[in-house]
């Protein structure tokens, strides 16, 4: 990452690689939790491409040094200049680190469990309440009340996370579908600070991933078959999340040729989830529909 830094050209093969040292890295730490020692194993292949990305980009980074001393002087005074500007510009720019304090899952869902034996509780008191239609009770009840209903909804948005965090493994899922599949894809998405609550957003991450895959598998044409048909060669897939109403609505699309139906037709019969009769009444049906 130094030689990166140091302005090392970025390219396919440097991310990939890059990549698969932390998924090597990922997979040691997953053997160092469970067997408690480094998992067996040998890195040399790994280590010796990144020796080899090393010295080409040392190779890249030697430049000859033709200047005379009076511009080399010319020139770190410039430096200094800059250096002192950017300093300067990053003390007016400093902001105050933001509070945050870290809470267990575990806590939160206690603590929803809490608020809601909380709200059944004033439900009750509000019944024998209304039993009592002078009672000295009804005005500390009702504040009781809204402060019950302010405690749950702040509980509840303690539960809230932006949907980008169900996103942020389709990047790299696209990007090795692409190199796998030889395609060219590009992945944009909208709305990512839209929130949900976490329980729903653990139950949309995987049928997410699987729509994604469909759309860079099926639906993305390759870079050929798109030139031929006057598209762009690279393909897109687009992902959006809104608030409308009181839903949250989330959009996945792409610029591909879509679904072929007549095989999606063929592979349920194959597959048993359907019959031939069945998809001939279901073929009559919809022209049916589309005639009305």
């Amino acid at each position: 990452m130094g030689k990166f830094r140091d302005g090392m050209p970025v390219t396919g093969g440097a991310v990939t690689l890059i990549l698969a040292t932390i998924d090597r890295i990922k997979t040691i730490l997953d053997g160092l939790e469970e067997l408690k020692r480094e998992p067996p194993g040998d890195d040399a292949d790994l280590i010796g491409q990144l020796a080899e990305m090393a010295a080409a980009a040392q190779m890249q980074l030697v430049q000859p040094r033709s200047q005379e001393p009076a511009s080399c002087e010319q020139s770190a005074m410039q430096t200094g200049a800059e250096s002192v500007e950017v300093k300067a510009a990053g003390a007016t720019d400093a902001r105050p680190a933001s509070h945050a304090l870290r809470v267990s899952i575990d806590t939160l869902d206690q603590l929803m469990t809490m608020v809601s034996e909380l709200v059944l509780t004033r439900n009750q008191l509000f019944e024998v309440l209304r039993r009592h239609d002078d009672s000295e009770f009804k005005v500390p009840l009702q504040r009781l009340s809204n402060v019950t209903t302010e405690v749950q909804q702040a509980v509840m948005t303690t539960r809230m996370q932006p949907i980008g965090n169900a996103w942020q493994k389709l990047t790299r899922i696209v990007r090795d579908l692409a190199l796998e599949l030889g395609k060219d894809i590009e992945l944009q998405m909208h709305g990512a600070d839209t929130e949900l609550d976490r329980q729903v957003l653990d139950l949309v991450k995987d049928p997410l991933t699987h729509l994604v895959r469909n759309c860079a598998d099926h639906g993305i044409e390759s870079p050929a078959e798109r030139s031929a048909v006057g598209k762009a060669r690279k393909g897109t897939i687009r992902l959006s999340a809104y608030r409308q109403g009181g839903y949250i609505v989330i959009e996945i699309s792409d610029d591909g040729r879509g679904l072929d139906a007549a095989r999606i037709r063929t592979k349920a019969v194959e597959a048993g989830l359907v019959n031939e009769v069945d998809m001939a009444n279901q073929g009559r049906r919809s022209r049916s529909c589309q005639r009305s």
